[in-house]
């Protein structure tokens, strides 16, 4: 497959870092050097979480406005008009006017959705509404050109009655990575399993017949290159993950506790998993060597361990240097816990007090 990556061959990618800086959290203000494994009390200009190769994995970056450099991008509902625009705002120039590209069907209920993304200098836009089977996206100059244009079906419509159409949805939009937008489908309720893969730079598509519980990303950050789907035997606490690598490999563990969200990062051999449920407390971190498609190990991860009734939880995975860094956002607290990437141990935690690992094996 073109421009495939071994997900085993070292590569040559520069592992130096932007900033050993680390603002963890959204509601929380403090800053962890990494070096010397301290909070800071100053909010320094430089961040890890921003200006890493990771920084995708901590924010969506999709807004309704968006800046490069000094224009902003915003998108405007004229209600009078009936209108949706696109209002570049340049600085000390005239500002634009982009009539966005709509249709109406049914004008009484105009319920579109947009969203906009910086990337390099340009803006990317992806659309959609009620009615429509397609997502548009369209990529921006700063000048407000259309760079380029691409729809990616989300939804089949059949007709099984005279007057009467049914919907297939088989496509949601599901995250990003340095280079791509990937949309996949849900493994339970689509009635097709497909993963497509949009390029920022080219607007190219890769299409992946599966759909998965996580996704594996190359060194750099930017091509999806494995795939994570779970059998899990909840009424016995174990879940056992199997991994297709998009050039054929195939691995597989189990893990006790299994969840059914799981964040993944690759490096040279070794999968770090964290896994977690996405609506109740708590997470695991593991290691899996895939010369061998063996777990070597399971860290000693501090849990919140919060009693509640609705809850989010969401775990995000980066290095920097020889530290693996484990951050947890969750309803009741935020955290960053910081790990030795090669035995697993423990080095640091912020944000959270050392009360025993639930999901140490």
């Amino acid at each position: 497959m073109e421009n495939e990556i071994d997900p085993i061959e070292r590569t040559a990618l520069d592992d130096s870092e932007c900033s050993e800086f680390y603002k963890y959290g959204f509601r929380n203000t403090r800053m962890v050097n990494l070096e010397t494994l301290t909070e800071i009390d100053t909010v320094l200009s430089t961040n890890y979480r921003l200006c890493s190769k990771y920084a995708h994995r901590f924010t969506s970056n999709w807004n309704d406005t968006v800046f490069v450099g000094h224009d902003m991008f915003v998108i405007v509902d004229d209600e009078d008009t009936e209108t949706y625009e696109l209002h570049i705002e340049k600085f000390k120039q005239e500002n634009q006017i982009i009539q966005l590209p709509v249709e109406n069907p049914l004008p009484e209920v105009r319920e579109y959705s947009f969203h906009l993304l910086p990337y390099k200098n340009s803006v990317i836009l992806m659309m959609s509404n009620n009615y429509s089977t397609h997502f548009k996206m369209v990529k921006y100059s700063t000048t407000g050109n259309v760079l380029m244009s691409r729809e990616i079906e989300h939804t089949s419509v059949t007709h099984p009655e005279p007057n009467t159409d049914y919907h297939h949805p088989s496509l949601n939009y599901n995250r990003l990575t340095n280079s791509q937008i990937i949309f996949t489908s849900h493994p339970t309720f689509a009635d097709t399993m497909k993963t497509v893969l949009l390029n920022m730079d080219n607007f190219s598509l890769k299409y992946h017949d599966k759909t998965s519980r996580g996704i594996i990303l190359d060194r750099s950050e930017r091509e999806l290159i494995g795939f994570v789907s779970v059998n899990g035997e909840y009424e016995k606490y174990l879940n056992h993950f199997e991994v297709e690598m998009t050039n054929g490999t195939h691995y597989n563990f189990t893990l006790r506790y299994g969840m059914p969200e799981c964040s993944f990062l690759l490096h040279d051999s070794l999968l770090y998993i964290a896994n977690y449920h996405p609506i109740s407390t708590g997470a695991g971190l593991h290691c899996l060597d895939l010369r061998t498609n063996k777990l070597i190990w399971s860290a000693d991860v501090i849990q919140v361990n919060a009693d509640h009734s609705k809850y989010s939880n969401h775990v995000s995975l980066s290095l920097y240097k020889n530290k693996l860094l484990m951050e947890g956002t969750e309803m009741n607290g935020e955290y960053l816990q910081v790990f030795d990437f090669k035995s697993g141990e423990r080095l640091s935690a912020f944000g959270i007090t050392d009360i025993s690992g639930l999901f140490k094996d």
